[in-house]
């Protein structure tokens, strides 16, 4: 007879080292990714007139990214305006046929200085590569107690066009779209069912992840203990044996 050289794993170990294998997986799987679009200020912006009564401000844009969920503008407001600015949404990417996409009037007399308004809109999941138009009026208002908006003079934003009651204008307005941060986990959970397939729930990843974590570490401290000298093959045992006897 012999004795068997193999140990039993450092379980201490083994659990440890999974434990902390599955909190970097969680943070990577949770960790979110920023996507926008934008027309930044930079040199060359500048506040447009008075935004007032019938005048409406129209900016078309082509979004990059999908999901779009929030439009951010930059109003100036020197004086509260006299009633909301209304806000318009439409999908132009079939030029002749818009469609209205999401409306809002907003309440802006709060605003100051460089502050944003950020506007929230419903999920647009298909949003990259299509094309946008956003209407600006605050009708309610008389002249000297409308709004103002920051932009940018030029066409150096050649996905989108600025109008003026309809008429072309050399500048874009300042404008930023954002997504969702969308987590690894969410964009795969996302993808997979929007194919149909089912995805367990996040305990039951966690339990998967775990338990797979456990004997991948289990398996690679046995093979490190196990070292190189040591085989539970047939002619390790029979060396084994050899020894005894001798």
């Amino acid at each position: 007879m012999w004795a068997d050289s193999r140990r039993a794993p450092d379980w201490r170990l083994v659990t440890g080292l999974a434990a902390v294998l599955l909190g970097a997986e969680v943070y990577l799987l949770g960790a979110g990714r920023p996507q926008q679009d934008a027309v930044a200020r930079r040199p060359g912006s500048f506040v447009v007139g008075e935004v007032a009564g019938e005048i409406t401000v129209s900016q078309t844009l082509t979004a990059s990214i999908a999901g779009v969920d929030q439009v951010t503008l930059w109003p100036v407001v020197d004086v509260a305006p006299e009633g909301p600015l209304v806000f318009r949404l439409y999908d132009v990417t079939r030029p002749r046929q818009p469609e209205f996409v999401f409306g809002t009037s907003e309440l802006v007399g709060h605003i100051g200085g460089d502050q944003p308004l950020v506007i929230g809109v419903p999920r647009l999941e298909g949003s990259a590569g299509r094309r946008y138009r956003i209407d600006l009026s605050v009708p309610d208002a008389s002249p000297g107690r409308g709004l103002s908006f920051w932009m940018h003079e030029g066409e150096s934003y050649p996905l989108g066009e600025l109008t003026v009651n309809g008429r072309p204008q050399r500048a874009d307005l300042l404008f930023r779209l954002d997504a969702e941060e969308l987590s690894a986990w969410s964009r795969m959970t996302r993808r997979l069912t929007d194919d149909g397939v089912p995805v367990p729930g996040p305990p039951v990843m966690l339990a998967l992840l775990a338990l797979t974590n456990l004997c991948l570490v289990a398996g690679v401290e046995r093979m490190v203990a196990g070292g190189p000298g040591e085989s539970d093959g047939p002619s390790g045992r029979m060396g084994s044996a050899h020894a005894v006897e001798d």
